[in-house]
């Protein structure tokens, strides 16, 4: 069998587009580069170019993740304790939780349109602070 490719969705709220990214680059790229090297250079984030549609204040992230398995390989609530410690972790995860907007916003948002399909602009998302490395 082929290697598969996972794709997550995340609808973001655009007013915390920018924590949800700094997440990304503070948080996720230092733990798995510590705990999964081997990870690191299977995996991009994109994010939508435009609200959906504009008024809604959502942005949709995606997410590629070359082979693995979800949960036991991705899963960030496997990911962040080891290199955060769980209380830690857990917060960092609250945080980014509350980044997201509720599905049934973002389903509502993409539900005007009487397309068959759902398409999106992408653009990459950096995942390492500016000016540096992680």
């Amino acid at each position: 069998m082929d290697q598969i490719t996972h794709v997550a969705l995340n609808p973001v709220a655009v007013d915390r587009a920018d924590d949800f990214e700094r997440f990304l680059y503070e948080t996720v790229v230092p733990a798995l580069h510590a705990q999964r090297p081997d990870l690191e250079d299977r995996w991009r984030c994109l994010r939508s170019t435009e609200p959906e549609p504009a008024d809604t204040g959502v942005v949709t992230y995606v997410f590629l993740f070359e082979g693995g398995d979800l949960e036991e390989d991705w899963a960030l609530e496997k990911l962040l304790p080891p290199h955060y410690g769980a209380e830690r972790a857990e917060q960092l995860l609250e945080e980014w939780l509350d980044t997201l907007v509720p599905r049934e916003r973002w389903l509502a948002a993409l539900g005007g349109s009487d397309e068959e399909q759902v398409v999106w602009s992408t653009a990459a998302v950096a995942t390492h602070a500016v000016g540096g490395a992680p």
